[in-house]
């Protein structure tokens, strides 16, 4: 079924088990009195920085424990100096790859070096840490992990169980673990994570700039995160929702209630018979939503939309081209034949127009161009014809 690939899946509302012992997957249950566990200091040897990746996965972690940003000095200096610090006296070496795979240290000898350290700000850190080492969710965060992803091709966690105040820290174990499997496929096989109700994690302050790092990694090695959620209203209003939007490549969006279609209409830049299409789906249909568009105004009021979901797109009035453009406005007599090509740079999302040679040039923001990067809302202009560019997804 999974034709080569392999497919992790996390579980918020155990829907995947049938699906997943129809497969012959495994499926991984997570909760206070579970036996699967997880350690947010284990390190990958396989990764190209492993203690760089490790620390970067521990500051993660701690955003979302705390529910806030880390400071800056313990971004800069608490967490990096007692990371290495920790990792020493498990005798795991930074400059030395043969004790990179000894058994990892646990979040309580963390908590235990910043507690004895000079600064207030460490000895505070190690408080902040004391309820999920010693405290009540001890037994969940200060354990070993005991699991091994090589068991099969279909991996499913179950976090229904699992206390909604602390989903988000397994969240971001689970996808960091994941990470760990990507990174030492090397791009040999094709790697996807599905996160079910994705909003859980992205509730946290900071999550959403860290997991869309993740995904820009995910592609550059054969992989790729897909989030799912039924509230896409919540999301719409995150102060986080346009980092989510500009990180992703594909949306379909489902249908919606009347206002929640207006606030996804808002982040997606969808037009007015787009939006009033989402109140109307039909359960089970979706609209795809492409990457980036040209809104082109006529003379006469009317916006005609170009929708980028191909790479490249070529603009010109020859009829061979992708987006033909006739005479029939003022102005567009002047764009060329063959004037310009829009393409996504090495499919990441990063649009790019370039001329073609035309006679009267194209322009950016009111500067021509040869070669430039779009950026959302910027117009563009193909000699006298003008769009506005949105990027979508």
């Amino acid at each position: 079924m999974t034709l080569a690939h392999r497919v992790f899946v996390v579980d918020i509302e155990g829907e995947y088990r049938a699906l997943c012992d129809d497969v012959g997957g495994v499926y991984l249950e997570f909760s206070r009195t579970a036996e699967n566990h997880l350690n947010i200091l284990d390190l990958n040897p396989l990764a190209n920085d492993p203690f760089g990746a490790g620390m970067s996965t521990l500051m993660g972690f701690l955003t979302v424990a705390l529910s806030r940003p880390l400071a800056p000095v313990e971004r800069n200096v608490i967490v990096p100096r007692y990371y290495d610090e920790v990792m020493r006296q498990a005798g795991i070496l930074r400059d030395d790859p043969a004790t990179w795979d000894r058994p990892a240290p646990r979040l309580s000898d963390l908590r235990m070096v910043l507690e004895r350290a000079e600064e207030t700000a460490a000895r505070e850190l190690a408080q902040l840490l004391y309820i999920y080492t010693e405290g009540m969710y001890g037994d969940v965060f200060d354990r070993p992990s005991n699991v091994d992803l090589a068991q099969a091709p279909f991996i499913v966690f179950g976090l229904r169980d699992v206390a909604r105040e602390i989903a988000g820290l397994y969240l971001w174990l689970i996808t960091n673990l994941v990470w760990t499997a990507v990174s030492a496929a090397a791009a040999a096989q094709p790697i996807h994570l599905f996160v079910d109700e994705g909003w859980h994690l992205l509730q946290y302050a900071g999550t959403a700039a860290e997991l869309g790092a993740m995904a820009r990694r995910f592609r550059k090695h054969y992989a790729a995160i897909h989030l799912a959620t039924q509230f896409g209203q919540d999301l719409a209003r995150s102060p986080d929702a346009e980092v989510i939007r500009d990180a992703v490549g594909i949306v379909t969006l489902f249908g919606q209630h009347p206002r929640a279609a207006e606030d996804l209409g808002l982040l997606f830049h969808l037009e007015p018979h787009e939006v009033a299409e989402l109140a109307q789906l039909a359960k089970g249909d979706g609209h795809p939503v492409p990457p980036a568009r040209l809104l082109i105004t006529s003379t006469g009021g009317d916006v005609l939309r170009f929708d980028l979901a191909a790479s490249p797109l070529r603009v010109g009035r020859a009829p061979d081209n992708d987006m033909v453009v006739t005479t029939a406005m003022p102005g567009w007599d002047t764009v060329s034949r063959y004037h310009a090509r829009l393409y996504d740079d090495d499919h990441r999302g990063r649009w790019v127009v370039k001329d073609e040679g035309s006679s009267n040039g194209t322009y950016v923001a009111g500067a021509r161009t040869s070669h430039n990067v779009l950026q959302d809302g910027v117009r563009v202009a193909f000699g006298g014809m003008e769009a506005l560019f949105r990027q979508t997804a």
